[in-house]
């Protein structure tokens, strides 16, 4: 079930933060309209919970480091650690910065695709 979980954020989150951070470049907090103001406050929550499950993961990966090689571990948590290859018994921790990069990536260039949009050279 949680490594289901974990690729479904992994998948999504990238077209929520999209979603999220151009409702907050347009937010209109005055607004009389009940629909507008739900929109604002979701895309709000929305953006700081994909912030914080990322670091989320990558802390649950550190905490859980000693059993990352193990096979019970990987088939309940291991869809953040795809792409990674274990060559030995206890892999290094420098494994766990491809998650962070992974999520980092992705966050800054919502981001920047939403707020830096105006400037061609970016």
């Amino acid at each position: 079930m949680w490594n289901g979980l974990i690729r479904f954020v992994m998948e999504t989150s990238f077209e929520l933060a999209i979603a999220a951070t151009l409702n907050i470049n347009k937010v209109d907090w005055e607004t009389p309209f009940p629909a507008v103001m739900y929109s604002n406050v979701f895309a709000l929550v929305g953006l700081i919970l994909v912030s914080l499950l990322y670091p989320l993961f990558t802390v649950v990966y550190y905490r859980n480091f000693s059993t990352l090689a193990d096979g019970q571990f990987n088939k309940k948590f291991g869809a953040g650690l795809e792409g990674t290859k274990f060559k030995s018994k206890q892999p290094n921790k420098s494994i766990l910065a491809y998650p962070v990069f992974f999520y980092v990536r992705r966050i800054l260039f919502a981001v920047s695709a939403v707020l830096l949009g105006d400037f061609l050279w970016v």
